[in-house]
């Protein structure tokens, strides 16, 4: 039996994947392997099924053909096992709730007891405890959405156009904020 599964078992394997949406095709045939310790971007014009294929590997939809991998199990075992962190595009969290009181159902859901602090620090969330998701900025919601993401302690990070609808200035710090928590991850 091989107990370094972790080495050998790819982080993603898709093979084949085909969604089509009427007539047009989102993908064709494509294959993905990404393997452990490998950082992986996916750029292209809009329509071009960057987010199609992030939402098949999470299962969030299925592909017409293919098949989909994480870690050799189902997305939604890799994701009920909290191995997956997601941010995705827009739309993840509900806007009655404020930042401590998303941080602290995550806490509850990935059975976490260790204080939150570590994590409000990491991603700067602070000064915004209290406050209600609704009453955030657009990078400030990013935010709260990479600290959730990251509460599991996930071995693999998708983040489906973190910075999308941001200005410029904003994209920028938030962006330096990703780049310096990948970095201690």
């Amino acid at each position: 039996m091989n107990t370094d599964t972790q080495t050998t078992t790819p982080v993603i394997l898709a093979k084949d994947l085909v969604k089509t949406y009427g007539n047009v095709h989102a993908l064709k045939g494509m294959n993905l392997r990404v393997d452990s310790g490998e950082i992986v971007a996916f750029l292209g014009r809009n329509g071009a099924g960057k987010s199609t294929t992030i939402d098949i590997i999470l299962g969030l939809q299925q592909a017409d053909s293919g098949s989909v991998e994480v870690f050799g199990m189902s997305a939604k075992e890799a994701i009920r096992r909290g191995l997956i962190g997601v941010v995705l595009q827009s739309g993840s969290l509900p806007g009655d709730y404020s930042v401590a009181e998303i941080l602290k159902l995550f806490s509850r859901v990935y059975k976490r007891t260790e204080s939150i602090d570590p994590l409000v620090e990491e991603t700067h969330l602070r000064h915004l405890l209290g406050r209600k998701i609704r009453k955030l900025s657009g990078g400030e919601q990013q935010r709260v959405a990479l600290g959730r993401a990251l509460y599991s302690k996930p071995t693999i990070l998708l983040l489906d156009e973190p910075l999308s609808a941001l200005d410029w200035n904003l994209r920028k710090h938030v962006r330096e904020d990703l780049v310096s928590i990948i970095r201690e991850w």
